[in-house]
């Protein structure tokens, strides 16, 4: 048997809770909650990091972005989290005292 025959035989023997629900709706709710779905897909798109976050370039030191990567080895996301913590605290503590 090919993979492709396997694969095949697979997909067929799948529960698909989904099949089971549209079992008991009339065919106007399948039609509704289809129309719905596709809609939904459009309304509801996902936020991304670009929609809350921009890209800046910073010269940093060379000793501090060792120390940094270090630190976030392994931690997907860690550098931009820190990053913006570090300069939110910078900015409340020295935001007031500037002006």
């Amino acid at each position: 048997m090919s993979f492709e025959d396997e694969l095949e035989k697979k997909e067929k023997t799948k529960k698909r809770p989904e099949k089971a629900i549209n079992s008991l709706l009339t065919n106007e709710e399948k039609s509704s909650a289809n129309e719905e779905d596709f809609l939904e897909k459009f309304n509801n798109k996902k936020e991304k990091v670009e929609d809350t976050h921009s890209r800046h370039t910073f010269l940093v030191r060379n000793d501090l972005l060792k120390r940094l990567n270090k630190l976030a080895k392994g931690r997907r996301g860690f550098m931009k989290e820190f990053i913006n913590h570090v300069i939110e605290t910078g900015l409340d503590k020295y935001e007031n005292k500037i002006k």
